[in-house]
C-alpha cells in the first residue's frame, strides 16, 4: 500500500487570499475562496462540514485515491493549517509587541465533505491596531499585512473618487462614530487624503483565507482542470494516474 504524502498530494491548493475588512463607510467585494465554498455547500454532492479532531470517527482519516495509493487526510490537514505556517506563527505568538493587535487571532477551519472530493476551508483573522503598520519595532509578520503607497505617485482618480464617497459618509455621520479603532468620524474627517487612506487599509481585519480542494479519487492532468475542481455540479470523472499528481489553483489577493 502506497501512501501519498503531503506534499505529493494537495491537489487545487489556493494561494492566500488577504482580504481587507473595511469599515461601514467602505464596502470590500467578497473573494473568490468564499463562493467556492458557498458552491461546495449548495453543491448536490456535498454531505457534511467536519472539523480536524472528526475525520477519524467520520472514516476520513486516510482515503483511497486510487488501487494502493492512500492519502493522509488528517496528516495533510494538519500540516497545512495557516496556525502551523512559519510565516504567520510569529501573529500568535504571545511575546508580540504590546499595541500592534487589537485583539488575539482567530482561526476558523472545516472540512466539507462531498462524494467525490473534500474541500478543507482555512481562515485566520487578524485584528491590526491603528498605527501598527507605522511602527518600526513591528516584525516581518506584522509588515507582510501592511499596504504601502509610493509618496512620488499621487492618488488615482478611482482612490481619490473613493475618498469623496467616504468623507461625505463620514460627513453624515455622528462625530463620535468609531471609524476604525479608536478613531472617530469627526477625527478621521480632519485627516488628510493620506493619512485617511492610510486609517483605512492599514487598520483593522485581514482574513487570510485558503482552501485546498482534494478529489477522492485520481484524475488525469487533462481531465480537470482549476475550475472543474472547483464547479460542484458534476462528480470528477476517475482515472488512474501518477499518484504524485499536483494541481494548484492560482493565488488569489483582493482587494489591494
Amino acid at each position: 500500500m502506497t501512501k501519498a504524502s503531503v506534499h505529493q498530494v494537495l491537489v487545487g491548493s489556493a494561494g492566500l487570499c488577504i482580504t481587507l475588512g473595511l469599515p461601514a463607510v467602505a464596502a470590500a467585494k467578497g473573494p473568490e475562496n468564499d463562493e467556492t465554498v458557498a458552491a461546495a455547500k449548495a453543491s448536490k454532492l456535498f454531505k457534511r462540514e467536519l472539523k480536524r479532531d472528526q475525520l477519524q470517527a467520520a472514516g476520513l482519516g486516510q482515503i483511497t485515491l486510487s488501487p494502493g495509493v492512500q492519502l493522509d487526510v488528517q496528516g495533510f490537514v494538519q500540516a497545512t493549517a495557516l496556525d502551523a505556517r512559519p510565516e504567520i506563527t510569529p501573529l500568535l505568538d504571545p511575546k508580540l509587541p504590546a499595541g500592534l493587535l487589537r485583539g488575539a487571532p482567530i482561526y476558523r477551519e472545516a472540512i466539507l465533505e462531498l462524494e467525490d472530493r473534500l474541500v478543507v476551508d482555512r481562515k485566520l483573522t487578524i485584528d491590526l491596531a491603528p498605527g501598527a503598520c507605522a511602527r518600526a519595532d513591528k516584525p516581518a509578520a506584522i509588515a507582510d499585512l501592511c499596504f504601502t503607497r509610493n509618496p512620488a505617485k499621487k492618488l488615482s482618480k478611482a482612490k481619490n473618487a473613493d475618498l469623496l464617497a467616504i468623507r461625505a459618509k463620514l460627513a453624515k455621520s455622528a462625530p463620535e462614530t468609531i471609524v476604525r479603532g479608536t478613531v472617530t468620524a469627526a477625527q478621521a474627517s480632519s485627516m488628510t487624503d493620506e493619512e485617511l487612506f492610510d486609517l483605512l487599509i492599514n487598520t483593522g481585519a485581514r482574513t487570510i483565507h485558503q482552501i485546498s480542494v482534494v478529489p477522492r479519487l485520481n484524475i488525469k492532468a487533462d481531465a480537470v482542470d482549476v475550475a472543474g475542481l472547483r464547479g460542484f455540479g458534476g462528480k470528477l470523472v476517475a482515472a488512474a494516474v501518477d499518484p504524485g499528481l499536483v494541481v494548484s489553483c492560482p493565488p488569489t489577493r483582493a482587494p489591494s
